[in-house]
């Protein structure tokens, strides 16, 4: 989901997105345990755990500028 989509989105909406990319980055996190040091599996993960990261961020800013709670 785009910053701009988060703006607009239903409260309700913003909520589920934001403990769906939770929920992803826990399970990377799990993930990239169990895979070798300097490995190409943990580098994928790693690049995914980026993005992951970066989509929280973004919800957690929409909430706070439009005065919503995520919890």
């Amino acid at each position: 989901m785009k910053y701009i989509e988060m703006m607009k989105a239903a409260p309700e909406h913003l909520k589920e997105h934001y403990r769906g990319v939770r929920d992803l980055a826990y399970n990377n996190g799990r993930m990239a345990q169990s895979t070798r040091a300097n490995s190409r599996a943990r580098q994928r993960l790693a690049t995914q755990m980026g993005y992951l990261m970066r989509q929280i961020e973004m919800c957690e800013n929409a909430a706070r500028q439009r005065g919503l709670s995520l919890v």
